[in-house]
């Protein structure tokens, strides 16, 4: 019988990651297809990914023509893989820095979402710097003055209130991160898959509005836990790069705004991007005089 589920783990970049992650399914032995679509890498990804792949008939290594983005670069893998297996009936998006422990952990949130119909995208818990970050790993969607104040870099996350308890271990959210989630075949189907107008940032709420609409639900398994081993950084950033990924999480929140908010919001929001860049440049500007005064 041809597996159920299949784990779509996008690449850019980040080859040494992707191996660690796949080598992590693999050795679980795991009843699954992987298929790592690299978006495009500037490196040698591609090449050291379909070698180190090329006799396991479990993975699949294809490559995107140019870097098209989180939903983009996931929409081709996924549309790849139920073309190669029409028995697909769950996707598992996982991120190359994402490990699990759990062996059983993908049988496991297939079978509860079997058990809720109404389930359309299941989580774990993210094990965050060693800490389970419940509030990382989901939230409520923002109301019209929580979308605005979201926009500004300064703002702070306030604790989950969105968990609405099944059982114990099983929770409805709103959204849950986009580093590690299960989500149904048909569901996807429905939805025209990922929104591929976001290109980075923002993707999570624009699924869960999509799901939202569907009358379906969100959902935490919160005895189960994955890790996610975000790379620390190491150095301070240039202005330029600053500047460049405010302005890709701008463009994805402005898209989020015009197509789920209310229409007098856009042009709100479009100020507060405006504010958000110059916060950025003149917080960039205070960390240099304080580096030089040292």
């Amino acid at each position: 019988m041809s597996n159920e589920i299949a784990c779509v783990i996008l690449n850019y970049n980040n080859y040494k990651d992707t191996i660690k992650c796949v080598n992590n399914i693999i050795e679980k032995d795991c009843k699954v297809d992987i298929v790592i679509p690299d978006n495009n890498s500037t490196n040698e990804s591609y090449d050291i990914l379909k070698k180190e792949y090329k006799n396991n008939e479990q993975v699949f290594v294809i490559k995107n023509e140019k870097n098209a983005g989180y939903s983009a670069g996931n929409n081709f893998g996924i549309k790849y893989i139920l073309n190669k297996n029409n028995n697909i009936k769950y996707i598992c998006i996982m991120n190359p820095d994402t490990l699990f422990d759990n062996p059983n952990l993908l049988e496991k949130l297939k079978g509860r979402m079997e058990e809720h119909p109404n389930i359309a995208v299941i989580a774990p818990v993210m094990y965050a710097k060693g800490e389970y970050a419940l509030n990382k790993t989901s939230w409520k969607l923002p109301n019209n003055s929580d979308f605005l104040k979201r926009l500004f870099i300064n703002y702070k996350w306030k604790p989950n209130k969105s968990l609405e308890h099944i059982d114990d271990d099983l929770a409805y959210t709103d959204a849950v991160h986009g580093s590690f989630f299960m989500i149904r075949r048909d569901v996807l189907e429905k939805m025209g898959f990922f929104d591929e107008n976001i290109f980075l940032y923002s993707e999570e709420n624009a699924i869960a509005f999509e799901i939202k609409n569907l009358g379906m639900r969100e959902a935490i398994c919160l005895d189960e836990t994955y890790n996610h081993n975000h790379p620390k950084k190491t150095q301070r950033s240039s202005l330029r790069k600053k500047l460049s990924s405010v302005k890709i999480g701008n463009r994805s929140r402005l898209y989020i705004c015009k197509k789920y908010y209310p229409k007098y919001l856009y042009p709100l929001a479009q100020i507060a991007t405006i504010l958000n860049s110059g916060i950025i440049i003149v917080k960039h500007a205070v960390g240099s005089i304080v580096k030089k005064g040292k």
